[in-house]
C-alpha cells in the first residue's frame, strides 16, 4: 500500500517500490465545514443542502494529527458537509447547466431527470506491460496506485510517454487485459460491462461523422443513450448543451466544418450529454486555445461539484488551470531508481497513514443513499439505477437513419457509383450491340457476361472496402461508451448499401440487356438480373470482410488481390476439366464461377430456339445445346447455383461481423 505525507496542505501518495507513481494534491483555498446549514438565500435550490460523504473512515480511523486532518478535505467522516462550493445536490440527478463564460449554473429539470449515483474509484497496484520482443515485456504504468471520488475534479498529469492515456484506459476499462492490480468501484471489484454503462471516456482524438451537423450528432446521442425522453425534452437537453459548449453559433454546421476547438468540444458534449457517473477525458484542452481551455475545464468543474466522478489526463496546464483541480496524480516517465523509493517511503511517510489508507480502501464506501455501508446486492441495485436498457429495434432505427442521412450528404460519391453503371452500360452497348442472337458471336456475349458480373464485384466491393477502416474509430468510441450494439451498427450499415446494391446493376442490366439483343423472356431477364445482383451482394460481403480485417492504408490495394482468384477462376478462360485437380477447390470457392454458370444456363439453356446465323459465315454453335457444352456448362441447376451464392453471401457477411467484433475487442 502507498504511503501518504502531508505538506503543506498538500498531500503526496507514492507507490513503495518505485517514482512511478503519483501525487495527488487536494486544492486548500476551499476548508471543510462541519455541520454546515443551508443559507435561507439557499431555499428552493436544488444544489445546495445535500450532503455527500467522501470518506468512510470511523472515528478511531482518523488521523492522529489534527492539523492534518483539519486542512485536508479529503478526510470528512458522515456527519460532515462539502462546503460551499461543493455542495451540490445530485440525488435528483443531473449536471446543472454551465454558462462556459463565468462558469455560474442554473438549474434544468431536462438534466434532472435521472439520479447521478456516487461512484468511488479506487486503483491498487496498477501494471500494464506490452510485448517488444520474444519472452521480453516493456512495462508502460508499473505500481499505480489511487483513488477518484465524486465531488472532485482529479487531473493526471506527466509528460508525453509517461503513460497518462494507459492509465486513463486501464480505469476505464477499456483495458480490460494485460494488466496486472486491481480496479475498485465504491469497494467492489470492477464488473467492466456495468462500469461501462456507468462512465464514458472521451477519446484525445475527435472522432465525429463528417457530414453531420452539431445538432444532429447531440440528436443522434440522446437518441441512443435516453431513448425514454419525448421530442420536446430531447430538443431541449441538445439546447442546453449546446449552449453550455459554446456550439449553439453553429449548431447548423456539418462537423467537418468546424474548427478544432469547436470538433473538441463537441466530442466532449456527446459523451457528457447522458449524464453518467464517472467521466473519463484524456487531453480533453488539447488543441484548444487557453480561453476555451479554461471554459472547458470549468464544465468540468461543475460537473465534479454536481457530484459526478470526473478523471482527465492533461500535458501542460497552465497556472490558472491547475488551480481547477482538486487532485493531480502526477506520472514520471524516467524509469525506476532501484531500492531507493523503499527508504524514501520509511523517510517521509508517517507510520499512521499506511494503516488509515489500507482500512480507507478496503471498505464500501458510504453513499447517500440510505446513509449507510451497501452490501453487495445493494451495491448492484444501485448501479442498476443509472442503466439504461435500450431497445435493439429502436437502436437499429436511430442508426439506419443516421446512415442514410450519411449517404445522402455525400452526394458526390453516391452520384458516381450510380453513374457510374450507366456509363459502363452504355460503353458495353457500343461494343456489343445485338450480340445476343448471333452464333457467330457466343464467345463475345459470354465475354459480356462476364464483364457485367466484374463490373458488380468491384462496383460493390471498392466503396464496401472503406466502410470500416474510415468509421472504426467513430464506432470504437461508441461502442465503448456504450451507445449501441455493434451488431445493430452492423446491420444498419448493410441495409444502407443495400440501394446500391440493388438499384447499380439493376439499371445496369435493364438498359443493357435489351439492347445487346437478348433473349425476349421475361424469366430469363430476370434471373440474369437477380445473378448479377446476388454476385455483387457476396462481392460487398467478401469486401466487408477486407474492410473488417484492413487498415484504410491497406484496404484499397487488398481488393483486387482477394478479388482476382475469383475472376481468374471464373470458367471462362480456363474451363474446369483444364485445370489441375489440385487448384480446382479454388474454382468452387469463387463467385463468379457460380455466377457465370447460372447465368449461362439461364440465358441458352430451357429449351432456347437456334441461334440466327449470318449469311457468308460457318456457324457451329447455332444451337444452344452446344453452346452449353463448348463453354463447358452442362446439367446445371439455376437454383443450386443461386443458393451457394446466398451461401456464400451469409458467410462472407458473418465473418466480418466476428472480425469486426474481436477487433473491437482486441482494441480493449
Amino acid at each position: 500500500m502507498p504511503g501518504t505525507r502531508e505538506d503543506n496542505g498538500i498531500p503526496l501518495l507514492h507507490s513503495d517500490n518505485d517514482l512511478n507513481g503519483y501525487a495527488t494534491r487536494s486544492t486548500p483555498s476551499v476548508m471543510p465545514i462541519r455541520g454546515q446549514r443551508p443559507r435561507s438565500s439557499d431555499a428552493g435550490n436544488p444544489y445546495v443542502g445535500s450532503k455527500l460523504a467522501l470518506s468512510n473512515e470511523s472515528e478511531e480511523e482518523k488521523p492522529r494529527n489534527s492539523t492534518a486532518a483539519a486542512s485536508d478535505k479529503e478526510s470528512l467522516d458522515e456527519s460532515q458537509l462539502l462546503p460551499q462550493e461543493f455542495v451540490v445536490s445530485f440525488q435528483n440527478g443531473g449536471s446543472p447547466v454551465v454558462d462556459i463564460e463565468n462558469g455560474a449554473t442554473r438549474s434544468s429539470d431536462v438534466f434532472r431527470q435521472s439520479r447521478c449515483n456516487a461512484v468511488y474509484l479506487d486503483w491498487k497496484n496498477i501494471t500494464y506491460t506490452v510485448p517488444v520482443k520474444k519472452k521480453e515485456k516493456k512495462a508502460l504504468i508499473s505500481r499505480m496506485y489511487g483513488r477518484a471520488e465524486p465531488g472532485t475534479l482529479t487531473a493526471i498529469m506527466g509528460p508525453s510517454g509517461a503513460g497518462k492515456t494507459t492509465l486513463m484506459n486501464v480505469l476505464s476499462g477499456h483495458y480490460d487485459k494485460g494488466y496486472q492490480g486491481e480496479v475498485q468501484v465504491n469497494g467492489w471489484v470492477r464488473d467492466t460491462e456495468l462500469f461501462n454503462q456507468q462512465s464514458c471516456y472521451v477519446m484525445q482524438d475527435d472522432c465525429l461523422l463528417p457530414e453531420l451537423t452539431v445538432r444532429e450528432a447531440l440528436t443522434v446521442g440522446v437518441q441512443l443513450r435516453m431513448p425514454s425522453l419525448n421530442r420536446s425534452k430531447r430538443e431541449q437537453l441538445v439546447d442546453e448543451a449546446m449552449a453550455r459548449w459554446g456550439l449553439d453559433i453553429c449548431q447548423h454546421t456539418r462537423t467537418s466544418c468546424l474548427s478544432g476547438g469547436q470538433r473538441k468540444r463537441l466530442a466532449i458534449s456527446q459523451e457528457l450529454i447522458s449524464n453518467p457517473p464517472v467521466i473519463f477525458l484524456d487531453e480533453p484542452t488539447s488543441g484548444l486555445d487557453s480561453i476555451s481551455a479554461l471554459r472547458c475545464v470549468k464544465v468540468m468543474k461543475t460537473l465534479a461539484a454536481a457530484g459526478h466522478t470526473v478523471l482527465c489526463s492533461i500535458h501542460n496546464p497552465s497556472a490558472k488551470l491547475f488551480s481547477h483541480f482538486d487532485r493531480v496524480v502526477t506520472e514520471i516517465a524516467s524509469g525506476e531508481y532501484g531500492n531507493l523509493n523503499k527508504q524514501l517511503a520509511k523517510s517521509f511517510t508517517p507510520d499512521y497513514s499506511e494503516e488509515v489508507n489500507e482500512k480507507k480502501l478496503d471498505h464500501p464506501v458510504l453513499t447517500e443513499y440510505g446513509g449507510k455501508i451497501m452490501n453487495k446486492k445493494e451495491k448492484a441495485e444501485e448501479m442498476e439505477l443509472h442503466r439504461v436498457h435500450v431497445n435493439y429495434f429502436h437502436q437499429f432505427v436511430v442508426l439506419v437513419k443516421r446512415c442514410f442521412l450519411c449517404v445522402i450528404r455525400n452526394k458526390v460519391a453516391t452520384l458516381l457509383r450510380l453513374v457510374a453503371y450507366i456509363f459502363i452500360a452504355g460503353m458495353m452497348t457500343v461494343l456489343f450491340y445485338d450480340v445476343g442472337n448471333s452464333a457467330t458471336r457466343v464467345i463475345s456475349n459470354a465475354a459480356l457476361f462476364l464483364l457485367c458480373l466484374t463490373m458488380a464485384l468491384f462496383q460493390s466491393a471498392m466503396p464496401t472496402v472503406l466502410i470500416f477502416p474510415t468509421e472504426l474509430t467513430v464506432l470504437l468510441r461508441e461502442h465503448r461508451n456504450c451507445w449501441y450494439s455493434p451488431f445493430m451498427y452492423y446491420i444498419a450499415r448493410i441495409i444502407t448499401e443495400l440501394p446500391f446494391t440493388i438499384f447499380g446493376p439493376l439499371s445496369m442490366m435493364s438498359f443493357l440487356y435489351w439492347t445487346t439483343g437478348q433473349p425476349q423472356e421475361m424469366w430469363r431477364a430476370a434471373t440474369v438480373v437477380m445473378f448479377v445482383i446476388q454476385v455483387g451482394s457476396v462481392s460487398q460481403g467478401l469486401a466487408l470482410v477486407v474492410s473488417a480485417l484492413s487498415s484504410i492504408q491497406t484496404a484499397v490495394f487488398l481488393v483486387l488481390p482477394v478479388a482476382s482468384p475469383s475472376f481468374l477462376f471464373s470458367g471462362f478462360f480456363v474451363q474446369a476439366r483444364h485445370i489441375p485437380v489440385a487448384f480446382r477447390w479454388i474454382m468452387e470457392t469463387s463467385h463468379l464461377y457460380h455466377g457465370m454458370q447460372g447465368l449461362l444456363e439461364a440465358l441458352y439453356g430451357r429449351g432456347r430456339g437456334e441461334l440466327d446465323c449470318e449469311e457468308n459465315e460457318l456457324c457451329f454453335l447455332s444451337d444452344p445445346e452446344e453452346v452449353l457444352r463448348h463453354l463447358d456448362v452442362e446439367n446445371i441447376d439455376i437454383s443450386h447455383k443461386f443458393l451457394i451464392l446466398i451461401a456464400m453471401d451469409l458467410f462472407y457477411r458473418l465473418a466480418a461481423f466476428l472480425i469486426l467484433k474481436w477487433r473491437l475487442r482486441r482494441k480493449r
